[in-house]
């Protein structure tokens, strides 16, 4: 009997990237054209890694993430061109059926903002339960169980009777947390984290952030980590993409990038850290907004804003490079030197 395309998945060769996403665009319908709000978006995550994507907010994060989902809500919305490989099959050509055969189960999502993901009508441990009933077939007492050790996992206090709570009664920390453990109910292989801590206070950030890497090596799960926050991708991720107006500016080793960014709107986000031992040094920040994505720039988006700026920077649009060990979208890679870029 063949084999259904999530069997597949879970017999493929771990050889090649977990998730591989090569030159994936999104688009909406604006009532008279298509307009692309992702473009040509390629990153890898290993099996097992914890990659980070960070940018200011319309820069693309999210719908990148919704689009290894499926969840890019049409028909106004499509993928209009790339693949999203998982295990070497291309995500965007499954069928519905697969595709929701995969999604909760080899891959999971924990959203932004939880009351608006979790469901006010079921009680948490219903909603962590459900999953494990529909995916693995479980009965009902064996799933809740299952989700109570879950709750207690992410460290729940009083797991058994937060189980039988709704999501009204929670704290917003306790939340995050809830919808941690229901992405987690089905082991999937990689998790997508999306602006996971942007709602709470800095002690909770802090702890939400070493669940994540605690569940990560335990579990040997692979995450993709959506953030506007470059330090908690400093102290979450080893790989970094850099996104600004729906395309990637810059990836690469978390390490290496803080330490010497090649991409000036990377250079921008960093000086805009505060740093301990810095004294009254004042924060740097980036001039200017990002551009509309239906009226862009004629040469490269970030030209209005870049203090390196060049008269080529006006009409030449960049391309990705390869520089060493990471790669840049930026004309003074490729023109000129990195002179000036990140020192």
């Amino acid at each position: 009997m063949a084999k259904n395309v999530a069997e597949e998945v879970e017999a493929s060769s771990s050889s090649s990237p977990l998730l591989s996403v090569e030159g994936a665009s999104v688009e909406f319908w604006t009532g008279s054209s298509w307009l692309r709000v992702v473009d040509q978006v390629s990153f890898v995550v290993p099996a097992g890694g914890r990659v980070g994507i960070v940018g200011e907010s319309g820069s693309g994060k999210t719908m990148t993430g919704l689009a290894i989902l499926g969840l890019i809500p049409g028909p106004a919305g499509r993928l209009a061109e790339g693949s999203i490989k998982f295990d070497g099959h291309d995500l965007a050509q499954l069928p519905p059926a697969e595709m929701r055969r995969i999604r909760g189960n080899d891959i999971a999502m924990v959203f932004q903002e939880p009351m608006r993901s979790l469901n006010p009508m079921m009680s948490i441990g219903d909603q962590i339960a459900e999953g494990m009933r529909r995916h693995w077939g479980w009965s009902k007492k064996k799933a809740t169980n299952r989700a109570i050790e879950l709750l207690d996992r992410v460290e729940i206090p009083a797991a058994a009777q937060r189980a039988r709570e709704y999501p009204h009664h929670l704290s917003g920390g306790m939340r995050q947390r809830a919808m941690i453990a229901l992405a987690l109910a089905c082991d999937p292989k990689l998790l997508i984290a999306d602006e996971p801590t942007t709602a709470l206070d800095v002690t909770v950030q802090a702890q939400i952030i070493e669940l994540f890497r605690e569940l990560s090596d335990e579990r040997d799960m692979a995450l993709l980590f959506i953030t506007h926050d470059l330090g908690v991708v400093s102290e979450l991720c080893s790989d970094l993409v850099v996104m600004y107006s729906g395309q990637v500016v810059e990836t690469g080793d978390v390490d290496r990038v803080f330490d010497r960014p090649t991409h000036p709107y990377t250079e921008g986000l960093l000086q805009s850290l505060p740093k301990l031992g810095a004294g009254n040094r004042e924060l740097g920040f980036i001039p200017g907004n990002p551009p509309d994505p239906a009226a862009l720039p004629p040469g490269c988006r970030f030209q209005p804003r870049c203090p390196h700026a060049l008269p080529i920077c006006e009409t030449s649009q960049p391309e990705l490079l390869t520089i060493g060990d990471r790669q840049s979208r930026c004309l003074l890679n490729s023109e000129l030197s990195l002179q000036g870029v990140g020192s």
